[in-house]
């Protein structure tokens, strides 16, 4: 088992690929209709309001809702915890040699 700080996850290069990102869960928000009265129905990340066609992503670990879009920017700017809830997006299995090279 491994233990990052936040600053080094961070400060890691976009040069790591993370494959989880070309498998972010993928659907039309209007596909989404289990959706709870208590859900949001705009975007934390733009604070845009969801239309019926938008291609949005429902996280995994916690079931927030973000336009794809969104989030794969806010992933690519090295920010790897839902904006929302901070849970972890990705698993911290990152490859030892990647790690040791910063």
């Amino acid at each position: 088992m491994a233990f990052f700080s936040c600053d080094t996850i961070k400060g890691m290069s976009k040069e790591i690929q993370f494959p989880e990102i070309s498998s972010l869960p993928v659907a039309r928000f209007q596909d989404l209709q289990c959706l709870r009265e208590d859900d949001d129905e705009t975007c934390s990340i733009c604070l845009v309001e969801f239309e019926d066609e938008d291609a949005v992503s429902k996280l995994r670990r916690c079931n927030h809702i973000f336009h794809l879009s969104c989030i794969q920017q806010w992933i690519e700017r090295n920010q790897f915890s839902c904006p929302l809830c901070r849970s972890f997006l990705f698993s911290h299995n990152l490859h030892t040699k990647e790690f040791n090279e910063y």
